[in-house]
């Protein structure tokens, strides 16, 4: 078992503790002013600032065939043409999900989550 000596542990927690109590200070976090007095008490996370961002793109970020050869895909979808959509989850519904496609920079083929639409290897149109 790896032993490690208390004045080590003991340096490896402060410096942790600064970084976690520069992040609560960058994200206005912190209920003290820098002279150390109290200011004011903290407000209550609203649970919808945090929520998190639900995508529906291709599954995979690279693909390969046999013209070619380990490509990664790029985003092909527009900022101003995402549009959104009702995903039904096992634990109940997002209303806002977002639908993007991608696409390979050298064959052109256009993946979305449920096909993918390729002009280049003759096969105009492929479902999932």
């Amino acid at each position: 078992m790896l032993q490690v000596d208390k004045q080590e542990s003991e340096s490896v927690t402060s410096i942790l503790a600064g970084k976690l109590d520069g992040l609560a200070k960058l994200l206005d976090l912190d209920p003290y002013c820098r002279q150390g007095t109290f200011e004011r008490k903290l407000r209550s996370i609203n649970e919808d600032d945090i929520a998190s961002i639900h995508i529906v793109c291709p599954i995979s970020m690279e693909y390969e065939t046999a013209t070619c050869q380990s490509h990664a895909i790029h985003k092909y979808t527009w900022e101003r043409d995402i549009f959104y959509v009702s995903l039904i989850r096992r634990v109940g519904q997002c209303n806002q999900a977002l639908v993007v496609a991608d696409q390979c920079p050298k064959c052109k083929t256009i993946y979305h989550a449920d096909h993918e639409y390729s002009v280049y290897e003759g096969k105009e149109l492929k479902l999932y």
